[in-house]
């Protein structure tokens, strides 16, 4: 499977550094209407409460150790969750149990051997890092709690990467220009902001952002051509505040050239039910479309993020290799405080009901034939959205 899948934040550390870096500082804007207050108040809250609903549906399953040595194709979940040298590790590296690699996805902290996020929370949480060093920056703010319209120069200091849990303190001292704008359609979103970074690397970026009392609302988009790849990624996030209900949606997505690769992933959190759906796809394509998807894991998860009861988990595996799990589609019941397994049939009937990824991998064909160009996943405007809109219409 192809490990270096694109990333929001980029495809290089220097990338990754510089875009952060960029958008933190001692910001000014010669021509808005502020009541100087600083901007930090709206954006930096806001992507704390999204990042505590991402957290809580990580915790719809939990780790689990131990392993197996009995390899049994197509079969229920529980005969393959600690197969030995399953699947191929999440981590770039090896091989790893199913369960292993479930769990490491369903750990907003884990890295792969090239110290990228590669899990779902990882992936949107990059983007809210980066959004948050726009709020933190101090720039004046305008009637919607946001950065006023205009052009920001912002240079980051070792207050901002303080106030976005960032260590590395070699982004100190980088410098970016950020233009901000109010958008025409204000239904979903108040306020886009656009940048590139400086130097050769000068992949654009977009965000759309709404971070008041009501809802936190943020998109955004990445065009990876500076890095010589036809590449583009895309993340949305949608919080209610009123209903607390969180849904957030992800794609990345390689079109042509010497890279591949597709992620995919939707979820839906109702926090007073404490119900959590997700539906992921990590995989690598061989032609560039749909029917060359290989070397993947999809899955679907129901599940409780307060950590009760059971877990409903379907996995679809295919192209893992000779000797390790064979391609086929294994469902069970996962307890959700500790990852192992509580059912011993194949079965999607826990504690939530789930579906299985033998109709919903239609969802991620769906997706991936849906995009034809970089521009399109790029591209996000005032009516970007989720693709959907509960666990009735996600899978």
């Amino acid at each position: 499977m192809e490990r270096r899948l694109k990333r929001i934040s980029g495809l290089t550390t220097t990338l990754i550094i510089g875009m952060v870096i960029g958008l933190s500082g001692c910001g000014s804007n010669e021509d808005n209407d502020d009541d100087g207050a600083s901007g930090s108040s709206a954006l930096v809250t806001g992507v704390s409460q999204v990042n505590s609903q991402l957290s809580a549906v990580s915790d719809t399953i939990g780790s689990s150790s131990g392993s197996s040595s009995v390899i049994t194709p197509f079969s229920a979940l529980d005969t393959v969750w600690t197969t030995t040298d399953g699947v191929i590790a999440l981590s770039n590296s090896g091989y790893e149990t199913l369960s292993d690699w479930l769990g490491h996805m369903f750990d907003g902290t884990f890295v792969n051997s090239n110290n990228s996020h590669v899990t779902f929370e990882g992936r949107l949480e990059n983007n809210l890092k980066i959004l948050c060093f726009v709020g933190a920056a101090g720039l004046p703010v305008d009637g919607t709690g946001l950065p006023a319209d205009g052009t920001h120069s912002i240079t980051i200091t070792a207050a901002m990467l303080s106030s976005c849990n960032e260590s590395d303190a070699s982004m100190v001292g980088l410098t970016v220009s950020v233009v901000a704008a109010t958008l025409s359609d204000t239904t979903i979103y108040d306020k886009s902001f656009n940048f590139t970074l400086p130097g050769s690397e000068s992949c654009p970026y977009k965000f759309l952002a709404r971070a008041n009392s009501s809802a936190v609302n943020i998109a955004a988009g990445e065009d990876q051509n500076c890095d010589g790849r036809d590449h583009a990624s895309r993340a949305v996030m949608r919080f209610d505040l009123s209903s607390r209900l969180f849904r957030f949606y992800y794609v990345s997505h390689a079109f042509s050239g010497s890279g591949s690769g597709f992620e995919f992933y939707r979820g839906y959190y109702d926090e007073t039910a404490d119900e959590a759906y997700i539906l992921g796809f990590y995989g690598g394509d061989t032609n560039y479309t749909s029917a060359g998807l290989n070397n993947y894991i999809g899955f679907t998860v129901a599940g409780k993020p307060s950590g009760s009861g059971t877990a409903a988990v379907s996995a679809k595996v295919a192209g893992q290799g000779s000797g390790h799990l064979s391609d086929g589609v294994y469902n069970g019941c996962v307890t959700s405080s500790n990852g192992t397994i509580s059912s011993s049939t194949d079965t999607l009937s826990c504690t939530l009901t789930g579906t299985s990824m033998s109709s919903a991998y239609t969802q991620i064909t769906t997706e991936y034939d849906s995009f034809t160009s970089r521009s399109q996943i790029y591209d996000i405007g005032a009516t970007t959205d989720v693709d959907f809109t509960n666990n009735s219409d996600m899978y």
